[in-house]
């Protein structure tokens, strides 16, 4: 298990429509979350001061370049692929398709991106939502 978790922190998340794909770590997880011997293992307060570490360690993580492994156009289960773009419009957001992994530096860059100016979506009619 601990190879598994190992391996699921020490990249950034690839593009998935499943509801895990914010959070990678709850694949391992989720069938440990759903039942009584789950429960109690993540009440205990050593298992949460561990894992709080190893949290804040992939948080870190997500704010290098390490974590742009699949920031990129060619892997099926890349940010910036095909089937990925049928689901994001990269023309609203600050980007550059000619630059590597679209000029953004890291997992947390991209999930932060920002909306071109008056290109924003929701809230577009009222002034208070402008962007600056």
């Amino acid at each position: 298990m601990f190879g598994i978790l190992n391996a699921i922190l020490n990249v950034g998340p690839a593009y998935d429509t499943s509801g895990l794909v914010g959070f990678p770590i709850n694949v391992l997880f989720v069938h440990l979350m759903q039942n009584q011997n789950g429960r109690t293992l993540f009440s205990n307060g050593a298992v949460n001061t561990a894992l709080k570490d190893v949290l804040n360690d992939y948080g870190q993580m997500l704010l290098t370049n390490k974590s742009l492994t699949y920031m990129n156009t060619k892997n099926p289960k890349g940010w910036l692929s095909p089937k990925a773009q049928e689901k994001i419009d990269y023309s609203l957001y600050q980007c550059d398709p000619k630059l590597p992994h679209y000029g953004f530096k890291s997992w947390n860059d991209w999930f932060l991106r920002t909306f071109k100016k008056n290109t924003r979506i929701i809230g577009a009619n009222t002034p208070s939502n402008e962007p600056d």
